[in-house]
């Protein structure tokens, strides 16, 4: 099977709730050479449903170093930082998140709510 199909497979068990299926064909785009920004997030994505913190943070790193104004990634590594109790680098994304949502015309229901979530914690934070 090839790295785009892996890919496609997925993006639907991501979609399903099959992280362990999921993260195996992100795996195995991977591994065919395939490396997109895509790929990296159903990666991160994946590792994040099953509880492994430090793929998911590899993910995230790969997705950010091509794309550092990833919103969703943005948020991710926030709260991946937050988890671990580094606040002050976790406030320095979220405050860059929500700086690039304001930038957007819109953003996506689920990220609205992740912008809510996070300026909710800076609020916190002050």
């Amino acid at each position: 099977m090839s790295g785009e199909a892996l890919f496609d497979e997925g993006i639907k068990a991501l979609q399903a709730g099959r992280a362990v299926d999921a993260r195996s064909k992100f795996q195995g785009s991977l591994d065919a050479g395939m490396d997109t920004v895509q790929l990296w997030m159903g990666f991160a994505l994946a590792c994040v449903m099953q509880g492994d913190l430090v793929a998911a943070e590899t993910g995230v790193d790969a997705v950010l170093s091509r794309e550092g104004r990833n919103l969703r990634a943005l948020i991710i590594k926030g709260d991946l930082l937050a988890g671990r109790n580094d606040e002050q680098n976790a406030a320095a994304h979220y405050t860059l998140s929500l700086r690039v949502a304001s930038l957007l015309p819109s953003v996506p229901q689920g990220i609205a709510k992740d912008l809510s979530r996070i300026q909710n914690h800076l609020e916190q934070l002050n």
